[in-house]
């Protein structure tokens, strides 16, 4: 039964994870103890290795049953390397720290690590807060004209952001708001809606936030957001584009 369960754990560690979509560019890079499959050559040179270490053991073995004391240390040694090496054969792979680059998918709230070397997929995780506001910052930093426009006045943790940008003479807009137990969190992307006048994507985003405010707190509560919001529209109505 122990021999069974061993072959199963070695067997789910011998499985690869899943292929993602096509890596996005890495954000950085950085050092990982990931999955190092051997190649023929090394395989090659590892059994070689435990042959000798094999004959190692047993000459020490031998050498041990005339003077058991000076040669322990040698044999245990010898041990220690044949089932080192016994272990990465049959695994045919080891843990090692390589360097690997780390590829944000927001969309998955996935990231995924690559050997910087080779680019295998070595590894997905869950993305973490610092990783959405890595991706935040760069996927905005292309923007022109980029702004933060305040909806209504911050209290406590409830705060109400606009922020819109010029993209290839496009105007984009994105809301980042909470109220309460409730969050909306849009980022700045060339995927979302455009339109040609700074003025319309900020009105159109600040009635996405109303709209939203209503369907989140009720019409009697999202009232009291309608006069700062609509004063924030009427500010930058005529700003220059």
């Amino acid at each position: 039964m122990k021999e069974n369960k061993t072959t199963e754990t070695e067997a789910t560690a011998a499985t690869p994870p899943a292929e993602p979509p096509a890596p996005s560019k890495a954000v950085r890079t950085e050092r990982r103890s990931v999955r190092y499959t051997f190649n023929e050559e090394e395989l090659t040179q590892i059994r070689a290795e435990n042959l000798d270490a094999f004959d190692e053991f047993r000459n020490a073995e031998a050498e041990a049953k005339e003077t058991a004391a000076s040669f322990k240390a040698k044999l245990e040694r010898a041990k220690s390397r044949m089932i080192a090496t016994h272990a990465s054969l049959r695994s045919g792979f080891e843990m090692r720290t390589l360097e690997v680059t780390v590829h944000l998918r927001p969309k998955d709230r996935k990231k995924d690590f690559r050997r910087k070397d080779t680019g295998e997929l070595v590894g997905t995780e869950p993305m973490e807060q610092e990783d959405y506001q890595l991706d935040l910052i760069q996927a905005e930093a292309e923007f022109e004209r980029r702004e933060e426009i305040q909806l209504f006045p911050p209290v406590g943790k409830d705060f109400g952001t606009l922020v819109v940008g010029r993209l290839m003479g496009r105007w984009f807009a994105a809301l980042r708001v909470s109220v309460g137990p409730h969050s909306l969190a849009e980022r700045l992307d060339k995927e979302q809606k455009a339109v040609k006048h700074r003025a319309d994507a900020v009105r159109q985003a600040a009635k996405r936030a109303l709209e939203w405010l209503t369907s989140s707190l009720g019409p009697d509560a999202a009232k009291g957001f309608e006069l700062p919001i609509n004063n924030a529209i009427a500010a930058h109505k005529e700003r220059e584009e």
